[in-house]
């Protein structure tokens, strides 16, 4: 079974950081690629408040960078299997119960 079936992120990230890092455990270079991740958002985030663009543009980026995981899916791929025409279709169509 790969890593990435097992807590449910793109193994790929991890695959390629552990290529780029020998001797690192899965356990090591997932913590540190989702660290990274982590700090990535956060220096977007800041940088996102503190353009010269108008804040709906901004937010726009932002948002659309936040898009990503959704739609790349758990499997890394952009096909059907993924579910992704099942996941628009309840972003779009379903109801949130408030």
């Amino acid at each position: 079974m790969q890593y990435d079936e097992h807590v449910g992120y793109d193994a790929s990230y991890v695959d390629c950081y552990m290529k780029e890092n020998p001797g690192l455990s899965v356990r090591e270079a997932s913590e540190h690629v989702m660290d990274m991740i982590e700090e990535t958002w956060e220096q977007l985030n800041h940088e996102s408040l503190a353009t010269k663009f108008p804040v709906v543009f901004a937010r726009a980026v932002v948002d659309s960078a936040r898009m990503v995981p959704f739609v790349y899916g758990n499997d890394g791929s952009f096909d059907d299997d993924n579910g992704l025409q099942d996941r628009i279709k309840s972003l779009l169509f379903e109801s949130i119960p408030i």
